[in-house]
């Protein structure tokens, strides 16, 4: 109150350019051919791309909120956090900027190889997150069993 007035006061901001980024952005993520996710230092997944759930048969909404080791294979499922740890701990880079070949899990529990890449991302904020990009190469190692078939027959 002003005087015994009621006066409001307010500020407009133009979110239009923001949002126009925000989508041209999902719509890069989305166009991309490999699954892809963001996830925090805790391995809660925060983002995942179209290809992400054709390839793992989750949908978004299953995916965002959970934690990453749901796709990990060959037994790393139950390990995998303490993998995360262990690399927030020390630093030490065992996966973190190379390409691995590791299997995956779908969610009907098949397994499949993809070869897997995840980048470190720290913001200006101090935030820390991690990106990952996974490969399938069911299809290159089909290919790669009939030319050894091919060479060995």
């Amino acid at each position: 109150l002003v005087d015994d007035e009621r006066v409001f006061c307010g500020i407009c901001h133009d979110l239009s350019e923001r949002m126009r980024r925000e989508q041209l952005t999902r719509g890069l993520l989305n166009a991309a051919p490999d699954a892809m996710f963001q996830i925090d230092t805790t391995g809660k997944i925060m983002m995942v791309n179209n290809a992400a759930t054709e390839q793992f048969g989750y949908t978004s909404e299953e995916f965002i909120g959970s934690n990453i080791s749901m796709i990990c294979g060959g037994g790393h499922s139950d390990r995998h956090d303490n993998y995360l740890k262990c690399y927030l701990r020390t630093g030490t880079k065992h996966v973190i900027g190379k390409r691995k070949e590791v299997p995956a899990r779908r969610k009907n529990g098949e397994e499949f190889p993809v070869e897997l890449r995840i980048e470190e991302v720290n913001t200006n904020t101090g935030e820390t997150f991690f990106c990952g990009y996974a490969r399938n190469l069911t299809e290159v190692k089909e290919k790669e069993a009939i030319t050894t078939g091919i060479i060995e027959a």
